[in-house]
């Protein structure tokens, strides 16, 4: 993380669920772009692509698109559980990296099982399939931290949470996360 060195701290990072959509199907899910012109309406997600797509790109990450499909993500936030319980914070975060590519770049929904299972065997997480089979695993734990979020005020993604105390939403620039990070660590623990 670039934003790390520059700030001379180190930390671990770790992701928690957070349901945007609770009635996307299952599966091969739907449209990304139909879905979004019916969420958000033609005219807004027209005016928003060449802005989150200068975003991407200006972050190292050109290939980003809208294309494809979207779905329920319920499955994908089971699996970074148990990544997370497997290997931790770094196998989670090797989860991630490769569901974001999946869907971000690939355009491939997180809810259909052989996209999940593609990624947790390239994060080597095992059980994968197992627990895709069984609904009930895990979903307690998830459904519970994504309760703890509506709870806490969060409303959408990326929504993060600093040392248990800074709240930021949205994309934002690495001087926000650097002064955030000054702070913490220039207060008393």
């Amino acid at each position: 993380m670039a934003v790390a060195e520059r700030s001379g701290l180190s930390f671990e990072v770790k992701w928690k669920p957070f349901i945007l959509d609770k009635t996307l199907p299952a599966g091969q899910g739907k449209d990304k772009i139909t879905h979004y012109n019916s969420k958000f309406g033609a005219a807004r997600v027209a005016s928003m692509l060449p802005s989150m797509q200068r975003t991407f790109a200006e972050a190292g990450l050109p290939d980003f698109s809208f294309k494809g499909r979207v779905g329920n993500t319920i499955d994908s936030h089971r699996l970074m559980a148990l990544a997370l319980q497997q290997g931790g914070p770094a196998m989670q975060d090797a989860l991630v990296e490769r569901l974001f590519d999946d869907y971000f770049i690939q355009g491939l929904p997180l809810s259909d099982k052989s996209v999940l299972l593609k990624a947790a065997a390239a994060a080597k997480v095992e059980g994968a399939e197992a627990l895709l089979d069984d609904p009930d695993e895990l979903t307690e734990e998830v459904f519970s931290e994504v309760e703890t979020a509506y709870d806490s005020g969060v409303s959408g993604v990326p929504h993060f949470i600093i040392g248990g105390k800074a709240h930021v939403s949205g994309g934002q620039e690495p001087s926000v996360f650097l002064d955030i990070f000054k702070s913490i660590a220039a207060s008393p623990q």
